[in-house]
């Protein structure tokens, strides 16, 4: 957690690890190759200093919730 806004410029990467098991529940163990998952990633600053929002996929108007924007995600279950 950070303590107070940062209000120098960064850089931001994001990496996300989701245990198979996880969504696997979802569709099976044996279909989980075969299930097309579609989804968006995003992060909102709309009460800071400096308001401003990002998403992996574009969006229109400022809606993050528009399945008709969101991306194939593809998934590894190598370790």
């Amino acid at each position: 957690m950070i303590d107070g806004e940062i209000i120098s410029s960064l850089d931001w990467r994001m990496g996300l690890y989701i245990p198979f098991q996880t969504l696997a529940k979802y569709c099976g163990a044996a279909a989980f190759r075969r299930c097309v998952w579609k989804g968006n990633f995003y992060k909102c600053a709309d009460k800071s200093s400096h308001p401003h929002w990002g998403a992996w996929r574009a969006v229109e108007p400022l809606n993050f919730h528009q399945p008709k924007f969101f991306g194939a995600l593809r998934f590894s279950t190598d370790a």
